[in-house]
C-alpha cells in the first residue's frame, strides 16, 4: 500500500489530480441553429470508453479468448435549459435529420451524423492587475459560470472585471466521437421547486472515436514566477 509521501511525490510529479468539473463540450454547427453558446450550458458529459469485444478459440485441448471486433459505449450530457429553449431546439433539429417527424421518414446515415469534440482541462494560473465588482451574473448556477471564461477584461466566471497575466486552461485529454447523433433526448421534468433549474438530458451515439493531440498538463512554474514579482512591485 502506498504511503502518504508517496501519493504527494506522485501527485507533484504528475501535476496534481484532473478534474472532473474541468471541461468544454464542442457541438457541431447546425443550419439555422447556433452552437457556440449552447455548449456554455452542459453541465455534465462523459470521455468515451472502448470494449474490445472477443470470443472462445480451442486449440487441441487449450481454449483461450481473443479479440474479434470492439463494441462503444453512448455518451450521456446533460444541458441547464434557458427561457428562450434554444438547447431543446437544437437537439430536436438535429434528431429531425435522422427521422422526419412530419412525414415520418428516416432519411440517410450521412445526412444526419456529426462529429463531436469533449475536452478536459486543466486549471491555469493568473494573477490579477485591477478587479472590479459587476454582480449582473449572481443569478447563474456556479457550474455555469465557472465555465463561462472571459471577454476581453471581463471575468464572466466571477461577474467581474478582472484584468489578470497568466496562461489559460490547458488541455489534458481531448477526444472527438466520430459520426454522432443524438440517439435519445429525454423528457425535461418540471416541478414546484422554487430555484429548480430545468435540465435536458440527452444520450449521443456514435460510430468510434479517436484521441487528438492535447496540451497536456502545465506546471505552472512559469506563472509562479510571474506572480511572485508582481507582489514585490505591487
Amino acid at each position: 500500500m502506498a504511503s502518504i509521501e508517496e501519493l504527494k511525490s506522485l501527485a507533484s510529479k504528475t501535476q496534481g489530480f484532473a478534474r472532473s468539473n474541468l471541461f468544454q463540450v464542442i457541438l457541431p454547427p447546425l443550419a439555422g441553429v447556433s452552437s457556440e453558446t449552447l455548449a456554455v450550458m452542459c453541465k455534465m458529459t462523459e470521455l468515451p470508453g472502448r470494449q474490445i469485444m472477443s470470443m472462445e478459440q480451442t486449440i487441441g485441448t487449450v481454449m483461450r479468448k481473443v479479440a474479434s471486433g470492439y463494441a462503444t459505449t453512448d455518451i450521456n450530457m446533460s444541458f441547464y435549459v434557458m427561457n428562450d429553449h434554444a438547447i431543446t431546439a437544437y437537439f430536436d433539429a438535429w434528431q429531425k435529420l435522422a427521422h422526419d417527424q412530419e412525414r415520418y421518414q428516416v432519411n440517410y446515415y450521412v445526412d444526419y451524423v456529426k462529429d463531436v469534440e469533449i475536452k478536459q482541462l486543466q486549471k491555469g494560473t493568473a494573477f490579477s492587475l485591477f478587479k472590479k465588482q459587476l454582480g449582473f451574473l449572481g443569478g447563474l448556477p456556479s457550474s455555469i459560470t465557472g465555465r463561462l471564461g472571459n471577454i476581453g477584461g471581463i471575468d464572466l466566471g466571477q461577474g467581474e472585471i478582472d484584468i489578470k497575466i497568466g496562461s489559460d486552461a490547458h488541455v489534458i485529454r481531448h477526444v472527438k466521437l466520430l459520426e454522432a447523433y443524438p440517439t435519445t433526448v429525454n423528457a425535461i421534468t418540471l416541478g414546484n421547486e422554487e430555484e429548480g433549474v430545468s435540465e435536458l438530458t440527452v444520450q449521443l451515439s456514435y460510430r468510434d472515436w479517436r484521441p487528438l493531440e492535447a496540451e497536456g498538463p502545465n506546471n505552472n512554474l512559469g506563472d509562479a514566477l510571474v506572480g511572485g514579482l508582481l507582489k514585490k512591485i505591487f
